[in-house]
Parts: structure tokens; sequence; C-alpha cells
């Protein structure tokens, strides 16, 4: 159903400090929504000073970011002309696939996250001293990391447990299969590990309060329709990375 280039692949993740984060932006025709997200978390990543590289894997015919930005790569994957819905179907299967673009021994970490995320503050701390090979957050598949030397082994285990087969009625096979992935990682010798409390917030669904997720280092925008996560990303992400004490931004829009 996709199938990625490779063409446009730049150099950016030789330089990557030892990290990778990557998101899937798939749009259907003519409602370009989720590059919108992709690119405030891009942003977001780079103000928050992420150590490492970040890609972007769209099916806009167009740039995610217009003008680019120094570590983020844009890989063109061309899908079938899905309605929404499918279309996002593609998009979760495609986490999981994205490892056949992937050279993950460079990494030390791959973090994969939803284009409906923002990181806030540095996540440097939620790496440190883990003794782990999967970071997950619970009941969601997308916040989520992997160590490089099993980033491909682990990728490929999703992908084959979302097979039809191994899916339930009714709920999306892509969380049911990484739940299951999560509950017998043991079994494949792998030790996952859950990211620390507080840290990543779904301000909302679970988290509406203020005072929690405007302090996260991630902020997860699920459980509204996507015009709507736009509109808080862009509220959130400009109180956070343009606000200051003399309203700067406001005061160049009266100009």
């Amino acid at each position: 159903m996709a199938d990625a280039s490779d063409d446009n692949q730049q150099s950016d993740s030789e330089a990557s400090g030892g990290m990778l984060l990557y998101t899937v932006a798939f749009d259907a025709p003519g409602v370009p929504q989720m590059r919108f997200m992709a690119k405030m978390l891009a942003a977001s990543a780079v103000r928050a000073s992420f150590d490492g590289a970040v890609m972007i894997f769209h099916n806009s015919p167009q740039p995610i970011l217009i003008l680019g930005r120094p570590g983020v790569e844009e890989f063109p994957v061309k899908t079938l002309p899905l309605d929404a819905e499918a279309v996002a179907g593609c998009a979760h299967s495609f986490k999981a696939a994205a490892a056949a673009h992937i050279e993950p021994e460079r990494y030390r970490w791959v973090l994969v996250l939803d284009a409906e995320c923002l990181i806030l503050r540095s996540i440097d701390h939620l790496f440190a001293d883990r003794d782990c090979d999967i970071l997950y957050q619970p009941g969601i598949s997308g916040v989520l990391a992997v160590r490089g030397y099993c980033y491909e082994t682990v990728m490929a285990e999703w992908a084959r447990m979302q097979q039809p087969a191994s899916g339930r009625s009714g709920e999306p096979q892509e969380q049911n299969a990484w739940n299951r992935l999560i509950s017998e990682a043991a079994q494949h010798g792998w030790r996952a590990e859950p990211f620390e409390p507080h840290e990543i917030q779904f301000p909302l669904s679970g988290d509406p309060d203020w005072k929690l997720y405007k302090d996260a280092a991630i902020v997860h925008c699920h459980g509204v329709g996507d015009a709507e996560k736009i509109r808080f990303m862009f509220g959130l992400f400009m109180q956070r990375f343009f606000h200051d004490p003399a309203c700067t931004v406001l005061n160049l829009l009266e100009m």
C-alpha cells in the first residue's frame, strides 16, 4: 500500500548524536492535516534541543518543511488515494514498516512518535541509565522507543502481529499488536519498561490539568478530531516556544 522513496534521503542522520526520532504523516487527498501536526512536532523537537536526527515519512506532494531544517529529513511515501480512515490505518501500520528504510545500527535509541505529539522540553533524561530494550507508554503505541541493536527484530515482530489473524474485531490491530508485543517481550529476550510517570501527558483525553501537561516532556494530543488537535497543538507550541514576558510576538503582529 505504501512505497517509500530513498531518493530524497539526506546525510543529516550521520550526525545524529545517537538517537533517531521518526513520525508518519499520511493525509487523505485534499485534507492536509497530519502534515501540519508533523511540522509542529519536528519544530518542537528542534526547539527543545533534541540531540538526534528527525525523520518524517509523509505522502504529501509538497515538502512538510518549506525551508527545511538541519537534522530533519523527509521521506515521501506513495500511498493509494484512500479516505481518511483508511489512510490512518495505513499510517499506523507503516510505523513498523518504516524499519525497511532505517539503519538502526547508527542509533542508540529509535524513538517513534505519532504526528499528534509535541516535545516541550529536553527528553534526554527519559533515556538516561535505562537498562532495557524497549520503552513504552502503557496502552498507547504512539509513543515508544527501541534500542537500535534490536529495533529491526522488534519492528518485524510488531508487523507480523498486525496481520489480520492477530487482531481483535473492532479494535485497531496496530494497538492490539503493540500491547501483545509488550506483554510477550520477555519471551523474545527483550526487556520492556514504561516511561517515567507524568513525563508523557494526554491533555485532550486523560490529563486535562494544565499544571500537569504544561511541564511534560512530551504531550500526545489524541482523543479529538484532527482540526481540534491542530488548534490545540498550535496554541501550546506558540505558548511554549514563543512566549516571553514582553510578549514580543504579540507586538510584532501589530506591525
